[in-house]
């Protein structure tokens, strides 16, 4: 039979493992949850700027490049011949000076930036003797996905709360709980009947005792011995139905001991 300690020590191993399974996937999951999100609304503005460019670059074509109409209003149009200036959105309240930053490093790419406070994605192309700058403020995105990241925290912080707490319940269980460890098994003459007999810590506040259990042809019947300031059970049959432990005589199946009333035979 297994040993109650032991089985509970190794439930306990297994269930920390699952828990830390559980937490280890919760975090591979939100990192991936995130990473794909991240790509979608990087993907989406890039598509509207590169929309926004395709617009840009049909009215290259024209005759006229001084009000180039705008196809996403949140955009920030800047439009540069050679060194000159052609055409720049006003008034957008963004930067410090009328024109942001020319990354002449970032040519025909698209990146992020920061300035001011305020975070940017910035398609910067040529266009045979034009640089475009389309500018997009992020802020909003950023924060969703920020937002997003909160509630992972938060549920990887639950997910912990939730184990700390079985570890405190299950530590303040064990500790009032007594512990069960198998001592000796008996069979009477005739094998009808079996008596377990285990040696019964109760913890810190309390001595050790032993209990014994009655199994009726292979099934567990009810416990026919319990004593208190002992740590040995000796089992002795007298006859196919009677049981003597620890110098106390029980006549089975209804007889019982226990020490709390210190009664010995039948009920």
């Amino acid at each position: 039979m297994i040993n109650k300690k032991v089985f509970n020590k190794t439930k306990s191993s297994l269930i920390k493992i699952n828990i830390a399974v559980v937490l280890s996937f919760l975090i591979l999951f939100s990192i991936f949850i995130y990473t794909y999100f991240k790509g979608v609304t990087y993907k989406s503005i890039d598509n509207k700027l590169n929309n926004e460019l395709e617009s840009i670059a049909i009215q290259l074509t024209r005759q006229s490049m001084i009000y180039p109409v705008t196809k996403y209003p949140s955009n920030m149009i800047y439009i540069y011949k050679r060194d000159r200036v052609m055409y720049y959105t006003p008034q957008n309240g963004y930067f410090s000076d009328v024109l942001p930053n020319r990354y002449t490093n970032k040519l025909n790419d698209i990146f992020t930036f920061s300035e001011n406070g305020y975070t940017f994605r910035e398609l910067n192309v040529e266009i045979d003797e034009y640089q475009i700058q389309i500018i997009r403020n992020i802020d909003s995105e950023i924060s969703s996905l920020r937002q997003l990241i909160f509630v992972f925290i938060i549920g990887i912080l639950i997910s912990l709360i939730i184990f700390a707490l079985y570890e405190l319940i299950s530590t303040t269980s064990k500790m009032f709980s007594p512990n069960e460890e198998l001592l000796s098994e008996s069979f009477s003459p005739d094998n009808k009947y079996k008596v377990e007999a285990y040696l019964v810590d109760g913890g810190a506040t309390t001595d050790f005792g032993v209990k014994c259990i009655l199994f009726v042809d292979n099934k567990k019947s009810k416990t026919i011995y319990s004593d208190y300031h002992i740590r040995d059970a000796n089992i002795e049959w007298v006859d196919n139905d009677t049981v003597s432990i620890n110098s106390h005589i029980i006549d089975l199946p209804d007889g019982k001991y226990d020490w709390t009333i210190d009664k010995t035979g039948t009920d």
